[in-house]
């Protein structure tokens, strides 16, 4: 399995689909043409409009109860593998950016008393719990559910988050923002901006890093 590959049909897929879960279901379509079989239909009947309706609640509060500086420049959404009572899961979440951005950018998942967005940063996604354990029982799919399914539903949830949100919420005083996902250890993923007349997508069907 190609990585890039992998990296590049996850981005086409999260940069065209309609919906959250219609992009998590072509995802899901793509990891069963190159694993057939496995746990891939057991996934697609998750409630992923839910989970959208609690991440969007929860960064809605977590904006509210720590507005954003000023010198924040965007914001990053992170993934890290965890685990919760044995289980291992991804977590997502959110904290500030104060740096410009740049494909390049190095220093990306590093913050500041400025850009910390309080100890309720951590979302609690059960999609991204149960798609993360789910693929345990798939040893050799797995680092390609990881690309795909988890950090693909970061690619498709936080615009779906700053869509349902008013800009002036992320914004303060800001004229914009950029908001950026990836892995901890992997390479920043721009998923577009935030401005006054709301949310602008960066990814494109051709484009994997920034502009």
């Amino acid at each position: 399995m190609n990585i890039d590959t992998a990296l590049d049909n996850m981005i086409r897929i999260a940069a065209s689909a309609p919906t959250v879960a219609a992009g998590m279901s072509a995802l899901l379509d793509y990891c069963a043409k190159e694993y057939p079989g496995g746990v891939w239909d057991g996934l697609r009947g998750l409630d992923y409009d839910s989970d959208v309706a609690a991440l969007t609640k929860w960064l809605a509060n977590l904006l509210e109860s720590k507005p954003t500086a000023l010198s924040v420049k965007g914001f990053l959404f992170g993934l890290f593998q965890s685990e919760e009572n044995g289980t291992p899961i991804y977590v997502l979440y959110a904290t500030g950016l104060v740096e410009d951005f740049t494909p390049e950018f190095e220093d990306w998942t590093s913050w500041t008393p400025e850009s910390d967005l309080s100890e309720e940063r951590y979302a609690e996604s059960q999609i991204l719990k149960t798609v993360f354990s789910s693929i345990q029982s798939e040893p050799d799919a797995i680092l390609l559910a990881e690309f795909m399914l988890c950090l693909g539903y970061a690619c498709l949830v936080v615009p779906e988050l700053f869509r349902n949100l008013p800009p002036a919420l992320a914004l303060g005083e800001a004229e914009q923002r950029l908001v950026v996902t990836g892995f901890d250890e992997g390479d920043p993923i721009l998923l577009g901006r935030v401005t006054r007349q709301g949310w602008i997508p960066a990814l494109t069907t051709e484009q994997r890093a920034a502009s």
